[in-house]
């Protein structure tokens, strides 16, 4: 299973903290959108909603129509 996938898993079981650790590695490895809108994500559930936004919007430059 891939980082992105256990960041995910992690978000799903409520472990935002443990998933924005698993979805930095995965950017740190890959730059791709899917992990850029899952740190988002944790982030967002966390309350960091400027450090949420800007995954967001690295999501969308890497993959203008990701949903």
């Amino acid at each position: 299973m891939n980082n992105v996938k256990l960041g995910f898993l992690a978000i799903a079981n409520q472990d935002y903290q443990e998933a924005i650790n698993i979805f930095r590695r995965a950017i740190e490895n890959k730059k791709e959108a899917d992990a850029f809108f899952g740190f988002g994500l944790a982030h967002y559930q966390l309350g960091d909603l400027p450090t949420a936004r800007w995954a967001f919007f690295q999501a969308l430059e890497r993959n203008k129509d990701y949903k």
